[in-house]
């Protein structure tokens, strides 16, 4: 997890005095590739990065563990509470966002460039540091199964589900991204914790 944060930390130290430029492949270490776009129009810097923690490593029984895990991102790491950490991300205007999918959590971060080491560094102590306090773990189930209720209302959305389940069966494809009821609440802070630790890490980034 150090590696990643430092890979993120890398992307700060350019500043190429060109308006904008086609993307382009960094080399920062054997294996590893990121896409750098420059563009000095707006004083922003933009990342975007998939890690390998999506639903399809749910463990039977706990549908629904990496959206989880996902959403639990920005509650709380290191020093910081749930709280402060939400505090300082809105006291500096960064925009952070997490979205779980089948394959990967993604998560996308922007801020003006005068807050950007500040930016990573909050990501990077959410991934390596992050807290699953009780508190906010039941807060965020609570929030997850009121969305259940909520999708079973939506046509679409229970038309897709249902089309994943008949395809992909028993295959982890097969469940919703967000899981189900009976996953979520089996879910416990060590769980997340253990999921994190597995599956937000740089190989496979």
């Amino acid at each position: 997890m150090r590696k990643l944060a430092l890979a993120f930390l890398f992307l700060v130290g350019f500043s190429a005095p060109a308006l904008a430029s086609s993307p382009r492949a960094l080399d920062i270490g054997p294996g590893e590739t990121v896409w750098f776009e420059e563009d000095h129009t707006v004083p922003m810097v933009a990342l975007t990065v998939a890690l390998p923690s999506g639903s399809v490593y749910d463990p039977k029984g706990k549908a629904g563990l990496a959206a989880f895990a996902t959403y639990m991102l920005n509650e709380g790491a290191g020093p910081l509470s749930s709280v402060q950490y939400q505090a300082e991300i809105a006291h500096r205007a960064i925009q952070l966002s997490m979205t779980p999918d089948r394959d990967w959590m993604i998560v996308s971060v922007s801020a003006l460039t005068s807050q950007t080491k500040d930016a990573f560094r909050l990501l990077a102590l959410a991934l390596q540091k992050p807290h699953f306090d009780a508190d906010a773990v039941e807060r965020v189930r609570a929030q997850m199964l009121q969305a259940l209720q909520q999708d079973a209302s939506d046509p679409a959305t229970v038309a897709a589900d249902r089309f994943f389940q008949v395809y992909f069966g028993d295959h982890p494809y097969g469940h919703p991204v967000s899981g189900d009821a009976a996953g979520l609440n089996a879910i416990k802070p060590s769980d997340l914790k253990a999921f994190a630790a597995t599956h937000w890490v740089k190989a496979g980034a």
